[in-house]
């Protein structure tokens, strides 16, 4: 059975469920908080400190989980892509 991409929505985020499962977890966010008010106070290069946090925050779980990502919407991304695998 193929799993079905969902989509969560709120007034700041729009996120992208693409798996959820035992062995991975992976969304791409779509629309960010943090992204876009820094661009509403015109300093859109201070998200990249947002975005390079999540592997600050995600190191203590790599023993048991590996948190990759390719692109951020702060970097320049059409999306910030976030995968979890479960090692």
């Amino acid at each position: 059975m193929t799993e079905q991409p969902s989509y969560a929505k709120s007034g700041i985020w729009k996120v992208y469920l693409k798996r959820d499962n035992s062995k991975e977890f992976i969304f791409d966010i779509q629309k960010c908080l943090w992204y876009d008010t820094c661009c509403f106070y015109h300093c859109p290069e201070l998200c990249r400190i947002f975005c390079r946090s999540d592997y600050i925050m995600y190191q203590g779980i790599e023993n048991k989980i590996r948190f990759t990502r390719s692109k951020t919407l702060g970097e320049g991304g059409d999306c910030c892509n976030f995968l979890f695998l479960k090692k």
